[in-house]
């Protein structure tokens, strides 16, 4: 053992200044390495954020936890009228403004901006196309991201509302999300229209 550190020493003792400056201290190492395990961490971590509309909340509870623990449901819309107002504030990374029908079974975590908008068979045409002027309207289209705006297909069969109802819009919702995370859609510069 004498060997090894009498060995370190000389060789310390050798290196010139310019030398030991350019290499980092031990800290500078350690520093740099936390660095890049929160970084990488941060980006590849954590469910992906979601806006979810729909009528009732007692089957948005059951696709909340349905879609769990890749996707979190930051915010649950049930009115075409609330979701004028709180979408295009959660597409900037603003808190969600106070609406009468504001809803409190979402996660609530703003810190990120929502990757998708998930819509219920509740919202139609009529209700999507108010949604998406109120973000045009509101200036947020330039000043946001790209969300897909993933809609209710009701030509597909479904059962009738109720729990079944939640679990089958579940697995139609996950199966539509995968693919559209596999096309990289959900990255924010994608922002049409998607049936699930």
């Amino acid at each position: 053992m004498q060997l090894w550190s009498h060995k370190a020493k000389q060789d310390a003792l050798n290196q010139s200044d310019e030398e030991r400056r350019q290499q980092p201290s031990l800290r500078e190492m350690l520093d740099n390495k936390f660095k890049e395990t929160e970084s990488d961490h941060k980006d590849s971590s954590g469910p992906i954020p979601i806006i979810l509309c729909g009528k009732t909340e007692a089957i948005g509870r059951g696709v909340i936890e349905g879609l769990k623990p890749e996707y979190e449901v930051i915010h649950f819309i049930t009115t075409s009228a609330s979701g004028a107002l709180i979408i295009p504030a959660l597409l900037t990374s603003s808190p969600p403004p106070q609406h009468p029908d504001t809803s409190t079974i979402g996660s609530g975590n703003y810190a990120s901006p929502p990757r998708v908008i998930v819509l219920g068979g509740a919202f139609d045409e009529e209700a999507v196309k108010s949604l998406q002027n109120a973000v045009v309207e509101q200036g947020v289209a330039a000043a946001s991201r790209k969300v897909p705006w993933l809609r209710h297909d009701g030509s597909k069969a479904a059962p009738p509302p109720g729990p079944e109802y939640g679990k089958a819009m579940v697995a139609r919702v996950r199966e539509k999300l995968g693919l559209l995370e596999g096309e990289g859609k959900l990255d924010g510069g994608y922002g049409g229209d998607e049936w699930y």
